[in-house]
């Protein structure tokens, strides 16, 4: 009994310790350690950060005290069974908002038949909960079009907007620049009002965020309902929930029911894309067949294939090494295929990170380093940095119109057609023929690049916060003898940001229109959102992975010290 006793008043302590230093940890790593080890503290700390936003969407569904009861319960039961299924850990946010709302449709969908069967003579009295200022009827509409809006958009509303975090917040917890985050809310609270829209409420973005703020006020979960949540959640996913009766039944089978219906929408996911798989399969063969009746017509010329070109292009490969005439280093990078994006189980793949076959045909010279202070200023005659004072220091506080401007310079001085690398290029680059989430391996160190050591990744170990950037080939090279690949400041990309495609491709050049082209700043210019990648010296190393993709208006905001660039050329 007295052992019980302390392991009890231990857990206490510790569940008191994580609430209290919670707001320091991510989402993702609270998750990990739930799912790693039954965390029962980390489980109380991710309901009461996500305990209102829950709250709030079920009892908008709802409009009833004890059926959002039962849907929020059976949400976080959902949560703790389904755990591990969370593909992006840091939308986890996103995630809990879709169970939820799609718990709270299916409680409205069970108390709709049970009424249809029977007449309660006697009304439950519903506790006093503040009173929303915001029309009743938008509430239940809100959510409905909430929820079918991108994940990306979704999730910064979720955050900024229903949990009431400051977009730093939101960064940190997403993973991505604050800059991306504010793109991300102007353009998510213009669609959400767009639809709105369509539906017959007439809402300013101004006075939808105002809505959605009165929400985060209003949306305080009793107390009691949180602590029996937290207590139920843990029994339940231990398995225990029938024997104690901890559960109430109808919560129990609304959770199963939710569950259900999630696997029923895998199974047709999965199916849909095997139908998929089944066509592409057999346009191919028919493809291939009409390529032989070709053959037969035109032995004479055939047509060249991509592997005869990167053979063929292989054969002249220019000398490995170049320097330029202000002393700008380049390594030759030869052409080849490779798996772009992230693979099914790697620790951080998000949503955008879609593998497909690229294959390069021509090789280039690509930057051994980024870009530093000293030749920045050989070109514009100026240093825009916020971190000097050391030798060969990558610039930054570039942004992407600031580094068209400086190529087109150093095109001028050099009389080479330098360019950023598109983001095939800089991933097949980094890659350097791996497939791990870093050309490094499965995890990273601070002693193999510079990021924010107070994150690890896999297995990895705490590191230092350098909290600045580092000289330039500071850390080890890949096998192409490219430095700083991981690390120290994001690096620009020629491409708009847009989804990947969903088949292989040759020499993509990414999307032909920036998604962000509605988006317009406060000084009327529109931006578009351009793609950076390999992490910096500020950043968690999930994003340090080759995979990893951000992205961020590009014009006009005078950069940040976040960022800076590699730039790259096609011989000849």
């Amino acid at each position: 009994m007295a052992t019980s006793h302390l392991s009890e008043v231990i857990q206490h302590l510790r569940r008191t310790a994580l609430l209290r230093d919670g707001a320091e940890l991510t989402d993702g790593r609270l998750l990990e350690d739930y799912i790693s080890r039954r965390d029962e503290a980390a489980l109380a700390a991710l309901v009461q950060r996500h305990g209102p936003m829950v709250w709030g969407v079920c009892h908008r569904v709802l409009r009833d005290y004890h059926a959002a009861e039962d849907a929020f319960q059976a949400t976080f039961l959902v949560f703790v069974r389904r755990a591990a299924s969370v593909a992006s850990r840091e939308l986890l946010a996103n995630w809990l908002y879709g169970v939820a709302h799609q718990t709270a449709l299916k409680a409205r969908a069970t108390a709709a038949r049970r009424k249809a069967r029977e007449r309660q003579v006697t009304e439950m009295p519903e506790p006093a909960v503040a009173q929303q200022d915001f029309w009743p009827d938008l509430q239940p509409l809100l959510d409905e079009e909430l929820s079918r809006m991108p994940d990306k958009y979704r999730s910064v509303i979720v955050l900024c907007d229903l949990e009431g975090m400051t977009r730093t917040e939101a960064a940190r917890q997403l993973g991505c620049p604050e800059g991306t985050v504010g793109g991300w809310l102007a353009r998510a609270r213009a669609m959400l009002a767009k639809r709105l829209a369509q539906r017959g409420v007439a809402l300013s973005g101004g006075a939808l965020a105002a809505v959605l703020a009165q929400n985060v006020a209003s949306a305080g979960v009793p107390t009691t309902v949180v602590s029996s949540t937290i207590k139920a959640a843990t029994l339940f996913a231990a398995g225990q929930a029938a024997a104690t009766g901890a559960i109430p039944v109808k919560v129990a089978a609304l959770a199963e029911g939710v569950m259900k219906t999630m696997l029923l929408g895998k199974l047709k996911a999965m199916t849909a894309a095997l139908l998929m798989v089944g066509i592409a399969m057999l346009t191919t063969t028919l493809l291939a067949w009409g390529g032989k009746q070709d053959k037969r017509n035109n032995v004479d010329n055939p047509a060249p294939t991509v592997q005869k070109l990167a053979a063929q292009a292989q054969q002249k490969d220019p000398p490995k090494d170049f320097t330029n005439s202000l002393g700008m280093k380049f390594v030759w990078i030869p052409p080849g295929n490779f798996m772009m994006g992230c693979p099914n189980g790697e620790q951080g793949k998000r949503n955008d990170e879609t593998q497909h076959k690229v294959t390069l045909t021509k090789g280039f010279y690509m930057g051994v380093y980024a870009v530093t202070q000293e030749e920045w200023q050989q070109v514009m005659g100026k240093n825009p940095s916020r971190f000097k004072g050391e030798k060969n220091l990558p610039v930054e506080m570039v942004d992407w119109e600031d580094c068209q401007k400086f190529i087109k310079k150093l095109r001028e001085k050099d009389k080479k057609a330098y360019r950023l690398p598109t983001e095939a290029e800089w991933e097949y680059s980094c890659r350097a023929g791996t497939t791990t989430p870093f050309h490094f391996g499965n995890t990273i160190s601070t002693d193999q690049a510079n990021y924010n050591g107070i994150y690890v990744y896999g297995n990895g170990k705490k590191g230092v916060d350098r909290n600045k950037t580092m000289p330039v080939g500071s850390f080890p090279a890949n096998a192409w003898g490219l430095h700083d690949m991981h690390g120290n400041v994001y690096q620009w990309c020629q491409d708009w940001y847009g989804d990947y495609p969903n088949k292989d491709v040759v020499d993509p050049q990414g999307p032909e229109k920036g998604e962000a082209v509605s988006i317009k700043s406060v000084d009327g210019r529109t931006n578009v959102m351009h793609v950076f990648r390999g992490g910096c010296w500020a950043g968690d190393p999930f994003h340090c992975r080759s995979a990893f993709r951000g992205w961020v208006e590009g014009g006009g905001s005078g950069g940040s010290h976040y960022w800076g660039l590699r730039v790259c050329f096609f011989p000849n």
